[in-house]
């Protein structure tokens, strides 16, 4: 009530703050407003209400692009980054230190902050950066291996947990299903541990048809996925069979 936005986009990307009544605080679009359309896709807050947000959107008429963006308390953009052609951003995950993280997916090529990435025609894969409170590039790099990005957070250590699918080259071997026959069309998703750095501290898949839903950490640096799946799943050496769809909840430790 009593907040109105008003846009020349086709769509367009905004942010909605309530208060603990649920009343209308404060309302501003998000993304260029020279786009021809934009969406929002993730947000998080960090430890001093500044908000970081993901989205995507066309840059003019069949011209695509995601962006990441973060803005203060008040509205204000701090700073903004975008990211042309095919790429999915999973999300934005943000910790104590308020660096903010990026991960997600490209097929072809991704140029960043200097540096291009390139995959063989018709393949993803995975990508991670990450940066300063103030914007800056702290680091990033693209994983080998077809592969998709799901999502990510950040436990209260600082250490990055990702999500996704695919045969991702993790310490130098590719991810694989532990369980099926035919290798090449086995269903899993994998979870891998980073350090805040991005060095690789484990990986584990999680073998059969499941479709990951929630993903948390919780004080002592557990990993809680949530997901649903159909048909046989193992976990580890634990399998789980259903024939029908059914919620699977996997707690991992540090």
């Amino acid at each position: 009530p009593g907040l109105m936005l008003a846009t020349k986009q086709d769509t367009s990307a905004y942010v909605l703050r309530l208060d603990a009544s649920g009343d209308g605080q404060q309302a501003f679009s998000i993304a260029a407003s020279s786009w021809y359309s934009s969406k929002a896709t993730d947000l998080e807050l960090d430890a001093e209400n500044n908000l970081l947000v993901t989205g995507e959107g066309q840059t003019m008429p069949g011209q695509y692009a995601n962006f990441f963006e973060k803005y203060s308390p008040a509205g204000k953009l701090v700073f903004s980054k975008s990211f042309a052609g095919r790429v999915d951003l999973a999300g934005v995950a943000v910790d104590s230190k308020l660096r903010a993280t990026i991960f997600g997916h490209f097929t072809e090529q991704l140029s960043n902050e200097g540096q291009t990435f390139q995959s063989p025609p018709d393949d993803s894969r995975a990508w991670i950066a990450q940066y300063t409170p103030t914007g800056q590039l702290a680091w990033q790099k693209a994983y080998d291996g077809e592969a998709t990005a799901a999502g990510l957070t950040t436990d209260p250590f600082g250490n990055l947990i990702l999500t996704g699918g695919g045969a991702l080259v993790f310490q130098g071997k590719p991810l694989a299903s532990s369980h099926a026959v035919d290798r090449e069309s086995a269903l899993f998703s994998f979870v891998l541990k980073l350090r805040p750095d991005g060095s690789e501290v484990w990986a584990r898949t999680i073998d059969g048809d499941v479709r990951q839903l929630g993903l948390g950490t919780d004080r002592a640096g557990n990993t809680w996925l949530g997901s649903n799946f159909q048909g046989p799943v193992w976990v580890g050496s634990t399998k789980l069979a259903t024939d029908r769809a059914a919620g699977l909840l996997v707690k991992l430790s540090p």
